[in-house]
């Protein structure tokens, strides 16, 4: 079943200009943040942080932005016990803007 679902995050691709990610490279990049989103450390590390400004760095566009979002969400559902509080708070303590705000429930069709 992980693999199937490894599978069909591989093929979601969003691209950027010269660039392109797939949500399994989201949801890789979102591994080093674990240890934050479920309560084991107090901060998220700087790798997490470096790692959200990379993710943001891939949406430019609305449709980009989207596409992001829901790579996003889709990474975030994989995780068991993540707090909500601390997926709200971990932009700000990252320092990153992003167009939306990190949940288990985000809206990724609202993005302008």
């Amino acid at each position: 079943m992980i693999c199937v679902f490894l599978v069909l995050l591989a093929m979601v691709q969003v691209t950027q200009a010269d660039e392109a990610y797939t949500c399994l490279d989201i949801q890789n990049y979102m591994l080093a943040c674990t240890a934050f989103m479920i309560g084991d450390v107090p901060r998220p590390s700087l790798i997490c942080c470096d790692n959200l400004k990379q993710v943001r760095d891939w949406g430019v566009t609305t449709k980009d932005k989207r596409e992001t979002c829901n790579c996003l969400k889709l990474a975030i559902s994989t995780y068991q016990h993540i707090i909500d509080e601390r997926l709200a708070s971990m932009l700000g303590m990252c320092e990153v803007t992003l167009s939306f705000s990190l949940s288990k429930n985000m809206d990724c069709n609202s993005i302008s």
